[in-house]
C-alpha cells in the first residue's frame, strides 16, 4: 500500500475510534483523551532522551512517572473545567508538578534544570490542551458532540487542505529551516478548506455565531500552522522523523495532534468570550 493510501487508511480507523467514542458517552471522549494523554507524554518522554545534554540513567522510569503525572494533571484540570472537582483543587496542581524536580534531584541531579523544564513543559503542552477539549465538549453546560467534532473538523481541514495543496501545488517553502515541506501554497490551500468549513459549520451549528467559527478557522489557520512547525522543531532538535510509530502513515500521537495542541487554548478561550455574548 502507498504511503497515502497507508495514511487515508489509518485517519479512517482513528475517525470511526473518535466518532463512536465522542457519539456515545462523554465519559469514552474522557478516556479517549486520557489515552491521548498518556501516549502522547510517552513519546514527549522519548524524544527528551534523545535531546543533547540529557543522559537518561532510567528511561523506563522516567517514562511511567511523567506519564502518570501527566495523567493526574489531565484528569485534575479536566474535573476542574467540568464542575467534578472543586475548584480549590488548583493548588495540587504545582506541587504535583514539583515531585518531579525533586525527584530529578536524586536519580539526574547535574541535569536537573533541563531535565525538569523538558519534563514539565512536556505535561503542560499536551494535558492542558487536551482537558480542554473536555470543557469545550460541555459548552453552555450540555454535552454538545456536535460542537466538538466541528472544531476538530476545522483544525484537520486546514492540515488536509494544506497537504494536499502542497503536494501538488507546492512551490514556495514556508519555514524551510524548520519545514521544509510545508509551502505557502499548502497553507493557502489549508485557508480556503477552512474557511468553506467554518461556514458550512455555522449554519449547521448555530449555537454558536458565524463571527465565533471564523474565529476558530482563523487560530486552527495560523496557531494550528505554528503547532505544527513546533512539533517539526521538537524532531528536528533531537534528529527523528516521526515522534514515535502507532498510528501507520502518520508517525505518533504527537504528529496527529501536534495542530490541536496550540489551537485547542485558544478556542477555549475564544467561546469563553463567546458564551458571555462578547463576539455576538
Amino acid at each position: 500500500m502507498s504511503s497515502l493510501g497507508t495514511r487515508v487508511v489509518t485517519a479512517m480507523v482513528l475517525a470511526a475510534v473518535a466518532f463512536t467514542c465522542l457519539f456515545t458517552s462523554h465519559y469514552l471522549l474522557l478516556l479517549l483523551l486520557l489515552a491521548f494523554t498518556a501516549g502522547g507524554i510517552w513519546e514527549f518522554v522519548t524524544l527528551v532522551h534523545l535531546y543533547p545534554g540529557v543522559v537518561p540513567q532510567n528511561p523506563l522510569s522516567d517514562k511511567l512517572l511523567t506519564t502518570a503525572t501527566g495523567v493526574v494533571v489531565y484528569l485534575l484540570v479536566s474535573g476542574i473545567l467540568l464542575g467534578l472537582v472543586a475548584t480549590v483543587a488548583w493548588v495540587a496542581l504545582m506541587p504535583l508538578l514539583l515531585l518531579l524536580g525533586i525527584r530529578e534531584m536524586y536519580v539526574h541531579p547535574h541535569g536537573l534544570f533541563l531535565r525538569f523544564c523538558l519534563l514539565v513543559s512536556g505535561i503542560l503542552y499536551i494535558a492542558l490542551p487536551l482537558s480542554m477539549v473536555n470543557a469545550i465538549a460541555h459548552y453552555n453546560g450540555t454535552y454538545q458532540p456536535w460542537l466538538v467534532l466541528g472544531v476538530f473538523f476545522l483544525i484537520w481541514a486546514n492540515d488536509t487542505g494544506a497537504y494536499f495543496a502542497g503536494r501538488f501545488l507546492g512551490k514556495t517553502p514556508l519555514f524551510k529551516s524548520i519545514s521544509p515541506k510545508k509551502t505557502w501554497e499548502g497553507s493557502a490551500g489549508g485557508l480556503l478548506l477552512t474557511m468553506a468549513v467554518a461556514f458550512a459549520a455555522a449554519r449547521l451549528l448555530p449555537q454558536i455565531s458565524l463571527p465565533a467559527w471564523l474565529g476558530i478557522a482563523f487560530f486552527s489557520v495560523t496557531i494550528g500552522t505554528w503547532g505544527d512547525l513546533a512539533e517539526s522543531m521538537l524532531k528536528r532538535n533531537v534528529g527523528v522523523k516521526d515522534s514515535g510509530n502507532i498510528l501507520p502513515g502518520h508517525g505518533g500521537v504527537l504528529d496527529r495532534l501536534d495542530a490541536v495542541f496550540f489551537v485547542i487554548p485558544f478556542v477555549w478561550a475564544w467561546l469563553q468570550l463567546a458564551q458571555k455574548g462578547w463576539l455576538g
